[in-house]
């Protein structure tokens, strides 16, 4: 497995936070501290790295799911995501996510928690799995982290987990991430 500073250095909130100078040091909860503070400035900077969008939805993707152009993801569920040059994405309406994205060879897993079957073996390619409607039971999450996974979760505003961490100690904790100005 590689180095955990390996990996997280090569995150999009790592590129982000380090090219855009703060916040100092470059942590994920200083970076969710920032974009709660100074919505403007926060928004200016995700447009500055990642160009014209949505900045919120740009935020979600580049940053929290660390989305990258080279990434197969597999949505088992309904996500919104902006069209990311050079990232594939395919749905699937199968019973076992974790075979397909398997044959698919995914690297990115989106799909609700109860989809993830218990005791599963993660495959290969798939370095992080972003759980809609909330983060796994506990019992999951340590499954998961012990595969080296990156563990993320989301529930509309509500987002848990750290991209920059690449194998979290559960539970996770709930961090409210980037409101835009009015």
């Amino acid at each position: 497995m590689t180095d955990p500073r390996e990996r997280a250095a090569a995150t999009n909130g790592w590129a982000f936070l380090h090219r855009a100078r703060r916040p100092r040091p470059y942590d994920w909860r200083s970076l969710i501290a920032w974009s709660a503070a100074e919505p403007a400035s926060f928004s200016e900077a995700v447009r500055d790295f990642a160009g014209p969008g949505d900045p919120a939805l740009l935020a979600r993707t580049l940053l929290h799911a660390d989305l990258r152009p080279d990434d197969q993801v597999l949505l088992g569920a309904d996500w919104p995501h902006p069209a990311l040059l050079g990232t594939r994405f395919c749905r699937t309406a199968h019973a076992d996510p974790l075979a397909e994205a398997a044959e698919a060879g995914a690297t990115v897993l989106v799909v609700p928690a109860a989809a993830l079957p218990p005791g599963f073996s993660p495959p290969t390619r798939l370095r992080l799995v972003l759980c809609l409607g909330g983060p796994p039971p506990i019992r999951e999450q340590a499954r998961l982290s012990g595969h080296g996974l990156v563990l993320l979760a989301q529930d509309g505003p509500l987002m848990w987990g750290n991209p920059l961490d690449p194998a979290p100690a559960p539970p996770i904790a709930p961090l409210r991430f980037f409101h835009p100005p009015d």
